[in-house]
């Protein structure tokens, strides 16, 4: 796979799921405080993943996904 196809995969699966993230949490009613607090990530992390300005560890998308 070259480069650039690999780029815009893991492009694609950051945004996917970076809108996600933000759909789930509008949808439950849960803040970025709250969120943040419970799965103990930073909020600062957690917008970072729903903006998809950087890739969730699996780790913390696991925390979220199990809260």
């Amino acid at each position: 796979m070259s480069t650039d196809r690999r780029y815009n995969v893991k492009s694609k699966i950051r945004n996917d799921i970076a809108n996600e993230l933000r759909s789930l949490r509008a949808k439950n009613n849960i803040t970025l405080e709250e969120l943040s607090k419970q799965c103990n990530i930073s909020k600062d992390a957690i917008c970072r993943y729903e903006n998809s300005t950087v890739s969730i560890n699996v780790d913390n998308l696991e925390k979220i996904l199990n809260y």
